[in-house]
């Protein structure tokens, strides 16, 4: 599927991908303008790959894949809400039925945003792993990965919230709802830690 035909998808109505498949998108365009920045590190300087380790390179790539599939994934699940609302309702036992697999996968909704918010993180460490290897050709690259990123979180963060509304198990619901507070404690740190680095080096 090339880049138009994605964009056409979008402005669908359909469950195929919105909003959760564009969080993913712009984590697989982070980590791949952080591959790019570790190509051109390595390139004027050998000693980046002797210190960093294949292992590196291996974990972006990884994480690129990983945002790749979540693309389509997200509107998958999605798409298994919806259906579990179709389904019929006619007597007890099928309200009670079509109850308990729309929270069940009201569940699985909450936790694929979740999934693209850890990657994100995981990719904000992978950056503060490399910027000593940097310079200011090169953060530009890392600047706008940064960007991405915070796209990539607060936009699933949007999906996860969303859900959880929905979800009538109150333990579950505040859990998540308590790692929802971690996590934008966490992106504010990180967005200032690396804004920054950024601002005397870029």
């Amino acid at each position: 599927m090339n880049l138009e035909e994605y964009l056409n998808i979008i402005t669908e109505v359909n469950h195929k991908a919105g909003g959760g498949s564009v969080a993913a998108l712009n984590g697989a365009l982070a980590s791949s303008l952080m591959l790019k920045a570790y190509n051109m590190a390595k390139k004027s300087n050998p000693e980046v790959e002797q210190r960093l380790g294949n292992e590196y390179y291996l974990n972006l790539e990884n994480l690129k894949n990983e945002f790749t599939r979540l693309i389509f994934e997200d509107g998958e699940v999605f798409g298994k809400v919806l259906e579990a609302y179709k389904l019929p309702k006619d007597t007890h036992e099928q309200r009670k039925y079509r109850r308990i697999q729309i929270q069940e996968k009201l569940k699985f909704a909450v936790d694929s945003p979740l999934e693209i918010i850890v990657k994100s993180l995981k990719l904000f460490e992978s950056i503060f792993v490399f910027i000593e290897y940097s310079n200011p050709v090169i953060n530009s690259e890392i600047a706008v990965a940064k960007n991405q990123l915070i796209a990539s979180i607060e936009s699933a963060m949007v999906n996860m919230k969303i859900n959880i509304k929905s979800i009538e198990d109150k333990e579950y619901r505040i859990k998540k709802q308590n790692s929802i507070l971690r996590i934008y404690q966490n992106l504010e740190y990180n967005k200032k830690k690396l804004q920054n680095f950024l601002d005397k080096n870029l």
